[in-house]
């Protein structure tokens, strides 16, 4: 659970993570706040009432996780919906997404094909003794 006093409820659930940082963000005119949760201090951007822009400050991975406040793994409308309205906004592609939620890379053949050349190159990555078929 992503706690935020001064957002004043849950942050909710990250549905994606942007490959940029919120220094990049801001860079493009978008305002982060400090905030905290259960987990760290953080940055945070909120682009409506329940879609926001957010940072642990000493998250090991990097970029900006997109994060909504309803999500149902059993009907992903909204997240999808949600997601696409943050890229708009932002002024980004799908390629600019370093991660997406299980639950949403099966919506669309597009989505399904890139996330899936991802996860294969990231699997060899991580498995270097894999070989590697062209």
């Amino acid at each position: 659970m992503r706690k935020q006093k001064e957002w004043g409820s849950d942050f909710g659930t990250p549905i994606a993570v942007l490959r940029l940082e919120p220094d990049a963000l801001v860079a493009r005119g978008f305002k982060f706040e400090r905030g905290y949760d259960d987990l760290d201090n953080l940055r945070f951007h909120r682009l409506n009432d329940g879609l926001a822009l957010v940072r642990h400050e000493h998250s090991p991975s990097p970029g900006t996780e997109v994060v909504v406040r309803d999500f149902s793994v059993t009907d992903t409308n909204d997240a999808v919906r949600a997601l696409r309205q943050a890229l708009e906004v932002l002024g980004l592609s799908r390629r600019e997404l370093s991660w997406i939620h299980p639950s949403l890379e099966h919506r669309g053949s597009k989505w399904r094909h890139r996330f899936h050349l991802f996860h294969s190159w990231l699997s060899r990555c991580s498995h270097p003794n894999r070989s590697v078929r062209s």
